[in-house]
């Protein structure tokens, strides 16, 4: 069997946790012969003290003293872990290679800084819409490939910490660059998008000439891919989970295996008291839980291993002998899976009369939100209005701006900051009057801003005051799974 396993965060926080996470990888390897990749993100609080690092220069040099000293802890202990001759090493040779990389990381830093304050000065000066929109995407593409090199770096270090924990035992490991392998089609770097055919050509050309799946545990970075030219370009949150799919569709892999904290529930257990496990999800219901705010998989990469009928286990790094949760496309029963709840959104209500009959009056609200690069979550309609949810920071004062050229047409413009996204998901949720009658019996002494339902009855969101979703979010699962 060939599976891609996946670590990141919390199972990769310090050198005995990647020393734990080194030890499920071995085990699985010596119990069942399979044949393994293993992908892996950054250290847990890395990527917050990263966008600290990029975003206050000042402190870029404290910053890094910080992340070197995580980093060189981790190392020392995995090597002291393998005898006192190989932590002699540590001091010796194996960080002092790094030190380049470090002072090119300051030097970054600086550069970030200076192009800020460059484009700062040019957008002061008079300059059109169309003017600003070109500099601001020509200032995002700039630092976008420093920040590229900055972050890399720690994806870097992760895989070499990972790859010397499973040399310690007999087992050989190597460390394989995702930007090497895993290619783009060579857009807009900021919304670029995989080359499939490249990608599945690059990666079983690459792991059939040079590795030995017998004797070697190979480790991939995660959250990067690369253009033709090998440029690296970042994949956003939860990257390492996309290059971890890709991955198993290109090779191909038999299954995934997502190490996290905890297998999936019906909803954080560090949230709400009761949270109930879920040993089983369909591809659709693991997608939707994942997009209503739940961490276990970014939404996105449930789509590779779809189209390949690949199954994702979510395991439990504290708990490896644990069954875990498959996510897939076998057949599951009807009823409620999961009941999340998102208190970073916004409602955006467009009400104009004119929109009674009009073709293509939403087309021109999507056409915007498409220029400024926002999707949409939810939406609901009447006859006379069109009201959406976006994420709040993704309302800018030009976006805002864009809205209020509405107004002028005529439409009214409704902001409603303060709201609470309730999302139950499940199977046939929409076909169970029963089931129906609990949650609107629950939520009958409260108002509801906006309802949003597919004809799939896979999902259900409820829209409430940002005040009452805490309440409401613990009552609804107590409802619906407790009681």
């Amino acid at each position: 069997m060939r599976k891609v396993l996946k670590f990141g965060w919390s199972s990769l926080a310090t050198g005995p946790i990647i020393q734990q996470a080194a030890n499920i990888i071995i085990s699985d390897k010596e119990k069942y012969q399979s044949e393994i990749v293993v992908v892996v993100s950054a250290m847990a609080w890395v990527t917050w003290l990263l966008r600290k690092y990029s975003t206050t220069p000042s402190e870029a040099a404290d910053i890094l003293m910080e992340l070197k000293r995580k980093h060189a802890d981790a190392l020392r202990f995995l090597l002291s872990q393998q005898g006192s001759n190989r932590i002699s090493l540590f001091d010796q040779i194996r960080w002092d290679q790094f030190e380049p990389i470090f002072t090119s990381l300051v030097d970054d830093a600086q550069k970030l800084n200076s192009i800020h304050q460059s484009f700062a000065t040019i957008t002061d000066m008079e300059t059109t819409p169309q003017d600003q929109e070109v500099l601001t995407h020509r200032q995002y593409i700039m630092e976008g490939r420093i920040q590229a090199r900055i972050w890399y770096v720690w994806e870097i270090l992760s895989a070499l910490l990972m790859t010397e924990a499973i040399r310690g035992s007999h087992f050989a490991s190597e460390m394989i660059y995702s930007s090497l392998l895993i290619k783009t089609l060579g857009g807009d770097p900021l919304h670029d998008r995989i080359d499939f055919v490249a990608t599945q050509e690059s990666v079983q050309s690459f792991f059939t000439e040079y590795i030995n799946f017998d004797t070697t545990i190979p480790v991939m970075t995660g959250y990067a891919w690369g253009t033709k030219n090998n440029e690296v370009q970042l994949l956003g949150r939860s990257g390492s989970d996309y290059v971890a799919t890709w991955l198993a569709s290109a090779l191909p892999a038999d299954v995934v295996e997502v190490w996290k904290e905890s297998a999936v529930f019906s909803w954080d257990p560090r949230k709400i008291t009761h949270p109930v496990f879920q040993p089983v999800l369909t591809f659709t219901e693991g997608v939707e839980i994942a997009s209503s705010g739940a961490e276990f998989l970014h939404p996105s990469a449930a789509i590779p291993a779809q189209k390949k009928n690949i199954p994702i286990w979510i395991k439990d790094i504290n708990k490896p002998e644990g069954f875990g949760t498959c996510i897939s496309d076998q057949e599951v029963p009807a009823g409620v899976r999961s009941i999340n709840l998102n208190t970073q959104q916004l409602l955006i209500t467009v009400q104009d009369p004119d929109m009674v009959g009009e073709v293509g009056y939403i087309h021109g609200i999507t056409q915007l939100l498409k220029e400024e690069h926002i999707s949409f979550d939810s939406w609901s309609s009447s006859e006379t209005s069109f009201t959406f949810s976006i994420q709040r920071k993704d309302l800018t004062p030009s976006v805002e701006a864009r809205f209020h050229d509405l107004h002028h047409n005529g439409a009214k413009i409704l902001f409603s900051p303060s709201v609470a996204k309730i999302s139950i998901v499940g199977k046939d949720i929409g076909k169970d009057g029963q089931l129906l009658s609990i949650i609107f019996g629950t939520m009958s002494w409260y108002r509801i801003h906006a309802i949003s339902k597919s004809d799939l009855d896979t999902n259900l969101t409820l829209f409430v005051p940002e005040d009452d979703g805490q309440i409401l979010y613990q009552k609804l699962h107590d409802a619906l799974f407790v009681q």
